[in-house]
């Protein structure tokens, strides 16, 4: 029994490990893996350790915000909207 509950701890910080590296690379712009695939390994680490508390930073609980992910768009100065010719 006492394996078993050696194999289940090197679980828990397998999946904290990488789902802190598939987030942090989500939210760069990077992701890695997929939203479902993450989802598995979030609901891995739920069944595992329901109180860890990297669940409920990814989820938003411990803030009450949750992250935006970055998207790079193109910038438009603001003289370029005010120099076009109205059109006719």
């Amino acid at each position: 029994m006492d394996e078993e509950k050696q194999e289940k701890a090197i679980r828990i910080k397998s999946l904290e490990a990488l789902l802190k590296k598939y987030e942090d690379s989500y939210y760069s712009g990077e992701a890695e893996i997929s939203d479902s695939e993450f989802d598995l390994l979030y609901e891995e680490l739920k069944s595992l350790d329901p109180k860890n508390a990297l669940l409920r930073k990814i989820s938003g609980e411990s803030s009450g915000v949750k992250k935006v992910k970055k998207k790079h768009r193109g910038y438009w100065p603001p003289e370029s909207l005010t120099d076009t010719p109205p059109r006719i």
